[in-house]
């Protein structure tokens, strides 16, 4: 049984497997409160699509903010959709604004990409964040005035499926 070469390629393939599962090979996205303390964590893959929803303190109008998740983990903003150009919202001519059928105010091709955003939480804003259709309602989990944060980062099979379990 000690120098049996079955044996010994049945124990390296388990160990090769163990390791593979430990490695930080899948893409996640991780929104934290202000103090690291992880709010939700959802597997994704690049060219899946994060929405973030809220109501404009100033103007008290929507707002939706989606962003992409791009081949190296950073969040590219795709587009944000107003339904107002007043305080604290872009107006100025040098992004490209449509106006929908609704009469909101649509702004593509931002060419901007983070490698985390930071989101003020408050009474007004409510802030929803839709990952994959599934909806997180981030005003039921943090306190007024606090902070969430989005990022992408890796993590190991092995986490994932103990997260989900």
């Amino acid at each position: 049984m000690k120098n049996n070469p079955v044996f010994f390629l049945l124990f390296l393939a388990l160990f090769a497997l163990a390791l593979l599962l430990m490695l930080p090979i899948v893409m996640v996205v991780n929104i934290s409160d202000i103090k690291g303390s992880t709010l939700i964590e959802e597997p994704i893959n690049p060219g899946d699509r994060i929405s973030v929803n809220y109501t404009h303190s100033v103007e008290k109008t929507y707002v939706n903010e989606t962003y992409v998740v791009d081949n190296g983990g950073r969040l590219a903003l795709y587009s944000a959709v107003f339904e107002s150009s007043g305080a604290g919202l872009p107006s100025d001519a040098s992004y490209e604004i449509e106006q929908g059928e609704n009469g909101q105010f649509i702004i593509r091709n931002y060419d901007r990409t983070y490698d985390e955003v930071t989101y003020g939480t408050g009474n007004i804003s409510r802030h929803r964040v839709i990952i994959d259709n599934s909806e997180y309602y981030i005003y039921d989990k943090l306190k007024e005035n606090n902070k969430f944060t989005i990022k992408i980062s890796r993590d190991s099979p092995i986490n994932i499926f103990i997260l989900h379990i």
